[in-house]
């Protein structure tokens, strides 16, 4: 991994740097912040209208059930500012209760006894009234309330035991991963090369699909976390951190875009900085960055994701607001499907199941990885951005798999 002590460089609460931060901390690269005022800045380019539509569209059917559910059913507002008939008359029924909490108790009960809904689906609803009631200015942190997250707790659970023997997935190992790599890179093509990184940026920085492959409208994803295609790496987002001497021999840090990394010689790279504009567990697109140091390959080292992201650079130079995986000034990117294809050909020749192959193994992969090398499970939840502790449904339930990435 690229992930690795780097000394005096350290996040304010402790945090190794190569671990993403949460909204409330500083990132700290040494004494030089520039290239987080500019990934900053760089990240505004995407109005948040973009993130407020796609989110909208995904979360609507949730939203539409819950506004059902208070117009046709409670006869109130979705938006809990009058109450239901039955709150009013009542005054032994509301008793000692909060309005706000009894309502979506009651939705989530409604989903239940007379939808029928599963538990993984009412949590999807759940969120889904969460960020309409945020983007209407209503106060939630009534949502905190122990019954409903007790609740919410509840449902996750049984989703999660009914998924355990049944997810369709396996975690990629390192050696997957670099097989995958060489055969991608084995096409001489962009294309080629733009998925071997990708599937470097998954497995390392355990990025969503999403975040790092641009999804064409007529492709489909069968990845149940990438339902949408706002959130992708820009070549804006990404700087490449070059150590050269000044005009007084003296070396600093200096930040270069990926269109101009060919004027650089490649010795002197040391990191790769880029920004995750917007994401499913970011969805006012704030940005979470990352910093990523050069490691050699080594015995201890499978792969230089920095080393091909610069390669990567040399030859396409992706610029502007074009995905950061485009080439021809951003008119072509890499194919999802001839991606999933190749993940299913390499399961096949290592033998692992190639029904259970698909581009979110390498982001699971990255997260067993990481377990196994002792990481704690806090830190990869903060690392890989998860808001629950399901990624250790990956992480430990395949002892073959964990067998092959420790050899690896």
């Amino acid at each position: 991994f690229h992930i690795a002590n780097q000394g005096s460089r350290k996040h304010p609460l402790g945090m190794v740097q190569g671990f993403c931060t949460s909204q409330n901390t500083e990132f700290v690269i040494g004494d030089n912040s520039e290239f987080k005022r500019i990934l900053f800045a760089n990240a505004d380019y995407r109005p948040l209208f973009c993130v407020k539509k796609c989110t909208q569209n995904q979360y609507s059917t949730g939203w539409n059930a819950y506004t059902y559910f208070c117009t046709q059913i409670l006869v109130c507002s979705p938006f809990l500012t009058d109450t239901f008939p039955e709150w009013e008359s009542d005054l032994m029924f509301n008793k000692g209760k909060r309005y706000d909490v009894t309502v979506i108790s009651s939705f989530m009960e409604y989903l239940v006894l007379m939808e029928k809904k599963s538990g993984h689906l009412i949590c999807s609803y759940l969120t889904a009234v969460r960020w309409n009631l945020i983007q209407s200015n209503v106060n939630i942190d009534f949502l905190q309330h122990p019954l409903i997250k007790a609740s919410r707790a509840a449902f996750e659970g049984l989703h999660r035991l009914s998924s355990l023997l049944e997810d369709k997935r396996f975690p990629a190992t390192a050696e997957f991963v670099k097989n995958l790599a060489d055969y991608l890179l084995g096409w001489k093509t962009f294309e080629g090369m733009a998925l071997a990184l990708g599937a470097y940026f998954a497995f390392v920085t355990l990025l969503r699909r999403s975040e790092y492959i641009h999804l064409a409208p007529k492709q489909t994803d069968e990845d149940e976390e990438d339902e949408d295609g706002y959130h992708t790496i820009r070549a804006q987002d990404v700087l490449f951190e070059f150590l050269e001497p000044n005009a007084l021999g003296v070396k600093k840090s200096i930040f270069v875009s990926p269109s101009l990394v060919h004027l650089h010689s490649k010795g002197d790279l040391v990191a790769l900085d880029f920004i995750v504009p917007s994401s499913k567990t970011d969805q006012k697109g704030e940005g979470i960055p990352f910093h990523v140091s050069r490691m050699k390959v080594s015995p201890l080292v499978a792969f230089d994701l920095v080393d091909l992201a610069y390669d990567w650079s040399f030859c396409a130079r992706p610029e502007g607001e074009h995905p950061f995986l485009s080439w021809n000034k951003g008119k072509k990117w890499p194919s999802y499907r001839k991606f999933n294809l190749a993940i299913k050909k390499v399961a096949g020749d290592m033998g692992f199941p190639t029904n259970k192959a698909t581009t979110h193994c390498l982001r699971i992969g990255g997260a067993t990885a990481m377990s196994l090398a002792g990481i704690s499970d806090h830190m990869i939840m903060i690392y890989g951005r998860w808001k629950s502790l399901a990624f250790l449904l990956y992480a430990r339930k395949c002892r073959a798999t964990s067998d092959l990435v420790v050899s690896s």
